[in-house]
Parts: structure tokens; C-alpha cells; sequence
């Protein structure tokens, strides 16, 4: 249970943005950093679809990114953009 205690603070005080979702793409962690680059909070998206944040012309991106997820495949590190919620483009890896 420390262990289990100690890795949440971690991930909770991290800069980098750290989302986990199910394989059906539904938000069930949302840390600060995440908060802060998307203008989100956890309440607000937790539950909610991961495409929330997907720009229309990169669906298809996430379509083959949560395939390989369902396949036990690995996505290495890529670039993207997302979208914030007042709409602007957000790089992010």
C-alpha cells in the first residue's frame, strides 16, 4: 500500500502531463500537470473520452494508436497535437 501511496505522489507532482485511460479511451487519471496544459480539470474529465481532447483531422491517429494499445503493442514516444479547452492547438509527445 506505501508503494501504491508513493508512486500516486509521484505521479501527481510530476510537470508531465500523465493521463491514463481504459482501452474503450475513458479518462480514469487526470494529474495537475494535465490540469494545467489542457485547462481541465480532473473532475471534469475524468470519465470522459481521451478523443475529448483529439483535434477531427487526428481521430484516425487515435483510432490506430488505442488498436496497437488493444493488440499489447508498445506506442513509442511520437509528436501530436491535442486540443485545450478554449480550443487552441497543443504540441505535445
Amino acid at each position: 500500500m506505501e508503494a501504491r501511496l508513493h508512486l500516486a505522489a509521484i505521479v501527481d507532482s510530476s510537470d508531465d502531463a500523465i493521463i491514463s485511460k481504459h482501452l474503450d479511451g475513458t479518462i480514469v487519471s487526470w494529474n495537475q500537470a494535465a490540469e494545467r496544459l489542457y485547462g481541465y480539470t480532473a473532475a471534469e474529465m475524468i470519465g470522459q473520452p481521451i478523443a475529448r481532447l483529439v483535434p477531427p483531422d487526428r481521430l484516425e491517429e487515435l483510432a490506430a494508436i488505442m488498436e496497437r494499445l488493444k493488440r499489447g503493442e508498445r506506442v513509442e514516444h511520437f509528436e501530436t497535437v491535442r486540443l485545450h479547452r478554449d480550443g487552441t492547438a497543443v504540441q505535445v509527445s
